[in-house]
C-alpha cells in the first residue's frame, strides 16, 4: 500500500501518520538551515527511528 491521506493527517506506507504541522515544521526548520536546528532535526529524527524500531518489533 502507497502513500495515502486519512482524516487530515497523510499516512506513510509504513503507516507512520503525518499532520500537515509536521510538514510545515519540518519545512521550516530545513530552509532556516541553523546549525543548531540541524543538530536537533538530526537528534529526533534519530529518536523516531529508533522508536519505529522498537515498535516494529
Amino acid at each position: 500500500m502507497g502513500w495515502r491521506i486519512t482524516k487530515e493527517n497523510l499516512m506513510s506506507p509504513n503507516g507512520l501518520s503525518i499532520s500537515s504541522n509536521k510538514v510545515l515544521t519540518g519545512t521550516a526548520i530545513l530552509e532556516i538551515g541553523a546549525d543548531q536546528d540541524c543538530q536537533n532535526l538530526s537528534i529526533i529524527m534519530k529518536t523516531a527511528r529508533a522508536l519505529r524500531k522498537i515498535l516494529k518489533s
